[in-house]
């Protein structure tokens, strides 16, 4: 008889707990189905559209830790399950730059039905074609309560215009660059890259630099090459003792500077027991922090604050695929007790 069988333990319940929780789910406020209740909703949708922007950030780890675990370099296998799960990780975040976007959206849709039927006698005044204008179905026009100049363009016809034009990241849509071309002249190497919309992005940077220390300027065109967006980024890169400091500076197309980010990275012989990352503003005030800390016994503690929100973030020992025992199938223990018994051996096997 096989013995009863255990649940698998999670061996990093410690760290799930602390992790884990609903605080962000907090600021809502019961409704009622009456006009002043769909006030309340477009309320409630733009309290979790922000609780849910101020979380976001915590993605960040999902793209920074499988870069953290190769570093170094690793066989080309490796490498390239960390380029997958890099581009999974950006659709996931594009994924929720449209669940905020339709957050958004659904708050605005019940703001303008409240909006068409203010000062009537609420409900017994509303038409279908006014509830469905309001959900972007704008052919039987405006309800008559909206004032004259309401717009009647959707976020969804917005997008498809900017989609036209080349230019979808700008409603969110994640871009997909594939380089077309690397010319080096002299000290100077451009690369051009043209995403999905035939948008193209020319990358010009210093010849044999990385990339940590010099000046990059992006220039953006549209697919009938004219100019959307130029910018660039001046880095440098100093060794202060175990620690190495990589501050980045973005300037728009003005020269006007748009914000800054310094790495640092703490060594102890070759491994790394701290890096923090710091964004500022144009103004140079601080907008964010991330720290990541290895702790002596192998576990990670990570910190973020973004504005007045901090959130601890703790990661449990590596196990370098190591399993306990109580995460072992039922069949594998049977196996495993019938190898510690000295069981009579049947009389056909004796031959």
């Amino acid at each position: 008889m096989a013995p009863p069988y255990k649940p698998p333990a999670n061996p990093y319940q410690e760290q799930t707990d602390h992790n884990t929780g609903a605080a962000w789910l907090d600021g809502h406020k019961p409704v009622d189905v009456d006009i002043d209740g769909m006030v309340d909703f477009a309320r409630n949708m733009a309290t979790v559209k922000d609780n849910l922007d101020g979380s976001t950030g915590y993605l960040d780890l999902l793209g920074s830790l499988p870069t953290q675990a190769w570093d170094g370099g690793a066989l080309g296998e490796a490498m390239y399950v960390a380029q997958m799960m890099g581009f999974h990780y950006s659709e996931f975040r594009q994924y929720f730059a449209f669940l905020s976007q339709g957050l958004n959206n659904i708050g605005m849709a019940a703001q303008t039905v409240a909006d068409a039927f203010q000062g009537t006698d609420g409900w017994s005044a509303a038409t279908l074609d006014a509830v469905e204008f309001a959900y972007g179905d704008t052919g039987e026009g405006k309800p008559p309560g909206l004032p004259p100049g309401f717009p009647v363009r959707t976020w969804q016809q917005a997008f498809d215009e900017n989609v036209a034009k080349g230019n979808g990241a700008a409603s969110g849509q994640l871009d997909h660059w594939t380089l077309q071309s690397t010319v080096s002249a002299g000290l100077t190497t451009v690369k051009t890259y043209v995403n999905q919309d035939g948008m193209t992005r020319t990358d010009t940077s210093p010849s044999g630099s990385s990339g940590s220390s010099g000046t990059t300027t992006t220039t953006l065109r549209d697919a009938d090459g004219n100019v959307i967006s130029s910018s660039s980024q001046a880095s440098r890169t100093d060794v202060i003792g175990d620690t190495v400091v990589t501050t980045t500076t973005s300037y728009d197309g003005n020269n006007h500077r748009t914000g800054s980010r310094t790495e640092e990275t703490t060594y102890s012989g070759d491994e790394v027991t701290k890096r923090s990352t710091q964004t500022r503003g144009p103004d140079d005030k601080v907008t964010g922090t991330t720290t990541t800390e290895t702790n002596s016994d192998g576990t990670q503690t990570i910190t973020t604050t973004s504005g007045n929100n901090k959130r601890v973030v703790e990661i449990g020992e590596e196990t370098e695929g190591e399993t306990s025992g109580s995460l072992d199938s039922p069949a594998r223990d049977a196996m495993d007790d019938i190898k510690t018994h000295n069981y009579p051996i049947a009389p056909w096997a004796l031959g």
